[in-house]
């Protein structure tokens, strides 16, 4: 008698919930997938949205995401009503998104999925060439695509900045160059040249630390690498390309100032870099 009570309770509930699905309208509620770029590396996050924005306040409506690995086939549950997610950290592989909108008030749910396609960039490699001092050329291997509607976009950057040059040799020697692109905050002030395409030859301006970052990104995906680069060959160039000092006072040997230079009279010249020299004119 016993089992037959929980029988017919599981088909009351069963009933219930089927009758009380019809109640829910979802039509006026979505799923929002964006990503955005951090420190070179694309970032995804997730939200339930009500009419466009984000759902709360209502307290009958629950969210609760969790994601399928489709190479391992595992499913990770209970992640929270919102999602951030670091593809940088996967191992190039399938996920799919789940998020569930539970109407605890009406018995009622519904699921909505995006799934992300993380590229395996295992024939991506980079190539450079010393052209000269502080002269190099970069390349980076173009990635085979069948995908016509997915193309593979490639990009190049330099940072320099006193936030570079301010870390210890030993740092700098020891720290690898993905660790420091991770960890920079990227000043728009440190930007030193941007490029788009597979390759370019760039004179690097001074001598300096830098940061390369290369990245290959397609409509689903990307990846981000970094360089280390040191120049230290241009010693002499930021001295070519100072301008001329300029003149700002003429004095004679009691320091008085005079307007007008005569022959033969010793005088003393100032400089706008701080600098005097001590000038005969003859005629």
């Amino acid at each position: 008698m016993g089992n037959m009570k929980k029988f017919i309770l599981g088909m009351l509930l069963t009933m219930l919930t089927l009758t009380s699905y019809g109640k829910c309208d979802w039509s006026n509620y979505t799923m929002s997938v964006y990503y955005q770029i951090v420190s070179g590396q694309r970032v995804y996050h997730s939200s339930a949205k009500y009419l466009g924005n984000d759902i709360w306040g209502d307290s009958c409506v629950k969210v609760q995401y969790s994601i399928y690995d489709h190479e391992s086939k595992k499913l990770s549950g209970g992640l929270g009503s919102y999602l951030t997610l670091y593809p940088s950290g996967f191992n190039h592989n399938r996920y799919t998104i789940y998020c569930k909108l539970s109407n605890i008030c009406q018995y009622c749910d519904t699921t909505y999925s995006y799934t992300i396609e993380v590229k395996n960039f295992n024939k991506y490699c980079f190539f450079e060439e010393k052209k000269a001092c502080g002269k190099y050329l970069y390349e980076m291997c173009l990635i085979p695509n069948t995908d016509t509607s997915c193309k593979y976009n490639y990009y190049f950057s330099i940072w320099g900045g006193s936030s570079l040059d301010k870390i210890n040799q030993k740092q700098w020697d020891t720290l690898s160059a993905q660790y420091l692109g991770s960890m920079y905050n990227y000043p728009s002030s440190d930007l030193v040249t941007q490029q788009k395409g597979g390759g370019f030859v760039y004179q690097y301006p001074k001598n300096g630390r830098y940061l390369l970052v290369k990245q290959v990104i397609s409509c689903l995906s990307d990846t981000t690498t970094f360089e280390k680069v040191t120049i230290d060959c241009l010693a002499g160039i930021e001295d070519l390309q100072k301008p001329e000092p300029k003149l700002i006072g003429t004095y004679d040997m009691l320091g008085r100032p005079v307007d007008k230079v005569e022959d033969n009279i010793p005088y003393i010249f100032l400089y706008d870099n701080g600098q005097r020299k001590k000038i005969i004119k003859v005629k």
